[in-house]
C-alpha cells in the first residue's frame, strides 16, 4: 500500500472570508441611509 501524502491545502484553494467585511459594510451603508432620511427631523433647518 503506498502511502499518501498529508492533505495540504494549496494557494488556490485559500480565499478569505469575506463575510463578516459584507456585514459591516451592509450596517455601514444601513447607518449612512437612515442618517440621510434622518437628518432633516433631527436637524430643522
Amino acid at each position: 500500500m503506498p502511502e499518501e501524502p498529508p492533505p495540504r491545502r494549496s494557494p488556490g484553494d485559500y480565499r478569505p472570508d469575506l463575510r463578516p467585511m459584507l456585514i459591516l459594510l451592509a450596517l455601514f451603508v444601513m447607518v449612512i441611509i437612515a442618517w440621510l432620511f434622518l437628518s432633516p427631523l433631527i436637524l430643522p433647518a
